[in-house]
């Protein structure tokens, strides 16, 4: 039994770095149903979490917790899941995020869950407590390029464009492949009719993925498809 499982295991993780989650689900399903482990109960968990499989998530990770395991990881997926599934009432759904979260950042404190927790906070419009979460992550990890970003677009929301603008560029600097840290300080510099500057970080949006609507349409309007220059 415990050959088969460890083959299908090997299987379920070659699926998935090939891209086939569908494979790799059905082999953590077969996994955890012979082998009930946490740690087969979440690598399912995660799985299903990708595939939107919601309700299958949450039963997981909760079998998952049942086996005694308190890691902050799978409560805090716990919340990830609650804040982003799509199924059930949004508030509801928004207020089990909050206490999963919570319950994480109480048994260790992370950078990506305190992000996490602050959209939380943001989507149930407690601002003061979303600047804290994310002011918080900073703290922990002063490299937590989310954070700052987030904590821009609450300086936008605020109608701060200069703190925008550095909380931005923070974010960019700890990662230049920051796709919309970049777009969204195009967008700010072009707001302030800082045209060129404006136009430097929509070609770096589109080196970075040439495909992004949002970057295209901003370029366009900084001037940047020109006569004889449409791409």
């Amino acid at each position: 039994m415990s050959e088969l499982i460890s083959a299908n295991a090997g299987k379920a993780e070659e699926a998935e770095r090939s891209g086939d989650l569908d494979t790799a689900y059905r082999f953590w399903l077969e996994i955890s149903s012979r082998n009930e482990t946490p740690e087969a109960y979440f690598q399912l968990s995660r799985i299903a979490f990708m595939l939107g499989k919601w309700q299958m998530a949450e039963s997981a990770l909760l079998r998952t917790l049942e086996g005694g395991t308190n890691s902050p990881i799978a409560v805090g997926m716990l919340g990830a899941l609650f804040l982003k599934r799509t199924d059930g009432d949004r508030a509801s759904n928004l207020e089990a995020a909050r206490t999963w979260l919570s319950r994480s950042v109480e048994i260790a404190k992370a950078a990506p869950t305190l992000c996490l927790l602050g959209w939380v906070y943001f989507f149930l419009k407690e601002k003061e407590k979303a600047e804290e979460a994310w002011r918080t992550a900073i703290e922990v990890d002063d490299r937590c390029e989310e954070a700052y970003f987030n904590l821009g677009l609450l300086a936008n929301g605020a109608g701060d464009p200069e703190e925008e603008e550095r909380l931005l560029r923070k974010s960019i600097q700890i990662d230049p492949q920051f796709l919309r840290a970049h777009v969204q300080l195009g967008a700010v510099l072009l707001r302030q009719g800082r045209k060129l500057e404006a136009e430097s970080e929509f070609r770096r949006c589109l080196e970075i993925d040439p495909t992004d609507k949002a970057a295209r349409s901003y370029f366009s309007q900084a001037g940047g498809f020109g006569p004889g220059n449409e791409k």
